[in-house]
């Protein structure tokens, strides 16, 4: 999430992290130095709804069931998909609730492909001429057998703002996020 009015480009951004689980973002060790960031996902509705959002605000989902009580919400395989979409209808409705809405964009990102199906192939696509003068490499693995004229498989994201007009869908491969 984040909120246009604190956007500019010569100051650090606040942000806020609210995890629902234990947080695979412990790994990185910026964000270990800024543990003051992290919140309970307890909190971010009541934070919300009264405005007390900062700038950039991160939530992440459970991951897994930790058997006291807390379900996986991330949408991964092997868990109720449900439980992910509750998670994101909460977040929806706190934040249409929030004097801050007007300005907000809600972005909805999955890894990978958000799944494990999709039923339209990866389109084919011309190779970046950049990589046609880079020295061949020697490897000790098999072959190559990827020729790299397909792009990979498609990585959903969801933008739910009120100052983008209803019913817009873009399928646009110039939001491609391997392209140079």
């Amino acid at each position: 999430l984040f909120r246009s009015e604190s956007f500019d480009d010569t100051t650090p951004h606040d942000f806020a992290i609210y995890t629902a689980g234990s947080s695979v973002l412990f790994a990185n060790k910026y964000l270990i130095q800024n543990m003051d960031k992290f919140h309970d996902y307890a909190n971010f509705v009541v934070d919300a709804t009264s405005g007390n959002l900062p700038a950039y605000t991160f939530i992440e989902p459970a991951y897994d069931d930790d058997g006291e009580g807390t379900f996986a919400s991330s949408q991964h395989p092997d868990f109720p998909v449900n439980r992910g979409e509750a998670l994101i209808r909460e977040i929806y409705y706190a934040l249409t609730k929030s004097p801050d809405w007007k300005s907000t964009l809600f972005l909805i990102l999955y890894d990978e492909h958000g799944g494990i199906f999709d039923h339209v192939s990866p389109p084919v696509v011309t190779r970046n001429p950049i990589y046609n003068n880079l020295p061949d490499v020697e490897h000790s693995g098999p072959p190559d057998v990827f020729d790299f004229t397909r792009l990979g498989v498609r990585v959903p994201a969801v933008f739910v703002s009120p100052c983008i007009a209803p019913n817009t869908v873009i399928n646009d491969q110039d939001y491609d996020h391997c392209r140079s």
